[in-house]
């Protein structure tokens, strides 16, 4: 039986010295669903700066 890269290919040794085969990921990235807000946020959020600025660094380097 000849073995797929893809499907089973030795990725690292578990605590008793076993090669554990790679997870096929290829099917379940392709039917994960894409993350998404749960809530919309509508309007503005400009207003809200004011009560936040205290919170934020009055300088900071990039």
């Amino acid at each position: 039986m000849s073995l797929n890269a893809e499907q089973t290919s030795p990725r690292h040794v578990d605590a008793e010295g076993v090669l554990a085969p790679r997870r096929r990921t290829r099917g379940a990235l392709r039917n994960a669903a894409v993350a998404r807000p749960f809530m919309k946020w509508v309007g503005g959020k400009g207003r809200l700066l004011g009560q936040y600025a205290e919170l934020f660094p009055r300088q900071f380097a990039r």
